[in-house]
């Protein structure tokens, strides 16, 4: 049985979706404006003593979910490269 193969302009297209999705990401990571978190119907303030760490913590997770996708379409970007030779 052979293993289907991407071609170069999917891989293209792929590394695309994936700098945009890094970018969403790291736009919700560093730009989100936690004063208007909701949860179960009632606005969570920035006194609650969990809220600072859950933010962090998710803050965090977000930027390596950015990073994971930029090395994921670096690696989509050289196997397009590698494919043209």
């Amino acid at each position: 049985m052979v293993r289907p193969r991407a071609s170069r302009r999917e891989l293209r297209i792929l590394v695309v979706l994936l700098c945009a999705f890094a970018l969403l990401l790291f736009g919700m990571a560093f730009f989100l404006n936690s004063d208007r978190i909701v949860v179960h119907g009632r606005n969570v303030t920035k006194s609650d003593p969990a809220f600072r760490h859950s933010m962090i913590r998710w803050r965090i997770m977000m930027g390596f979910g950015g990073a994971f996708s930029l090395f994921m379409a670096r690696l989509c970007y050289k196997i397009g490269r590698a494919k043209r030779v």
